[in-house]
């Protein structure tokens, strides 16, 4: 049975101490289901995405929503929860479960005060004090170090991704940077400088998905197909900071499922709470041979009129990165640029998108899930 996106929303991703989870969550299904021109009865399921919006918080949204009595799955897998979410969506929609779904990813990060955010993981590794920016750094030394590139490239990811975030409403940061800002910021991890480092902010996204490509109030045939998707859970490492395998293999479980490869697609959304993430998921994804990444971004290749479009909504970098919610907002974007209507942001000519996110506490284990969604005009 097909699977369409049929409406998306979001709020604005930003810091919003005053609103509260339940609040945030609301306004993006709230948004999704009149984009779709979905009524409240129409809707079959609520799926909830989130890591810290504590026991209930799906079931407070649809509270929120005037959605008595139905059914209603939470789920939690650090940064992907929201992208686990759809997965499991789309499985009771094309089961005949269910014919419409509502997805919501939210995420209130301000209520846990400033600063890192905290890892529940007893692991070893974080009891000796290794934090997620040190990890990544110890991706980015030995990147540069293989492929021979210097800090500078690296910087150019944020260059690209605040560009974009900057023609974006919905992203917490709107202004473009150049690499000497970047670079100049202060050091987190080095080589990973604060501008190379994604924003705890607060926000929701949703996506009304259904077996009919359209609802009966809607204006228009609108529906996203959903053609492709992949989920896997990561692996063992026997280093921490060692090359992650998670999203060569939800990538190619996607890809199969599509009927697409690599060079198929034409906008991508990635999860890169660093820099050097894009890269690395550039090259995992097969958009680039490994090692190569670096010489595609200065050739412009991940660019809005690129080979494949990356992170045009600015990506965690410049949208923000409110956990749970950040795998929806990534579908929110992808929908968009395959209806056309991005703004001064859209792809030329988009017709197959990506969307990958993945997310894990644990440094000993590559990912604690990571998901892949392909879609198509």
């Amino acid at each position: 049975m097909s699977v369409y996106a049929l409406g998306v929303g979001m709020t604005r991703f930003t810091q919003q101490p005053d609103r509260s989870p339940q609040m945030l969550g609301a306004a993006a299904g709230a948004a999704a289901m009149a984009d779709a021109g979905l009524r409240r009865e129409q809707v079959g399921a609520l799926f909830c995405g989130s890591v810290f919006g504590g026991i209930g918080i799906g079931q407070l949204i649809a509270r929120e929503l005037g959605m008595s009595r139905l059914p209603v799955v939470n789920l939690e897998n650090a940064c992907a929860s929201s992208g686990v979410a759809l997965r499991n969506a789309i499985a009771w929609v094309a089961s005949g479960g269910v014919e419409t779904a509502l997805v919501i990813g939210v995420e209130q990060l301000t209520a846990r005060g400033p600063g890192l955010v905290k890892s529940d993981s007893q692991g070893p590794s974080e009891q000796l004090g290794l934090t997620l920016p040190g990890l990544y750094a110890m991706h980015a030394q030995r990147y540069l170090a293989e492929s021979g590139g210097a800090v500078e490239d690296l910087a150019l990811v944020a260059v690209k991704n605040r560009g974009n975030g900057a023609m974006n409403p919905d992203a917490h940061f709107q202004a473009a940077v150049t690499v000497e800002q970047v670079l100049e910021s202060p050091m987190i991890a080095t080589p990973l400088t604060r501008l190379q480092c994604c924003p705890s902010v607060d926000g929701a996204a949703a996506v009304a998905i259904s077996s009919a490509r359209s609802a009966g109030d809607s204006p228009a045939a609108r529906g996203i197909a959903i053609t492709g998707w992949g989920m896997v859970s990561g692996n063992a490492l026997d280093v921490p900071g060692s090359e992650p395998e998670a999203t060569r293999l939800a990538g190619d479980l996607a890809y199969e499922v599509a009927g697409v490869g690599p060079d198929d697609i034409d906008v991508a959304e990635l999860h890169e709470p660093f820099t050097i993430a894009e890269l690395e998921h550039c090259e995992s994804l097969g958009f680039a041979a490994r090692g190569e990444a670096l010489n595609r971004l200065r050739e412009g290749s991940f660019a809005l009129d690129g080979n494949v479009a990356v992170n045009p909504s600015g990506g965690l970098l410049s949208r923000g990165h409110p956990l749970g919610a950040s795998g929806a907002a990534q579908i929110v974007e992808i929908v968009r640029q395959l209806r056309g209507d991005a703004a001064d942001r859209q792809v030329p000519g988009a017709r197959i998108g990506l969307a990958h996110i993945m997310g894990g506490n644990i440094t000993e284990i590559d990912s604690s899930a990571c998901t892949v969604h392909v879609l198509c005009a």
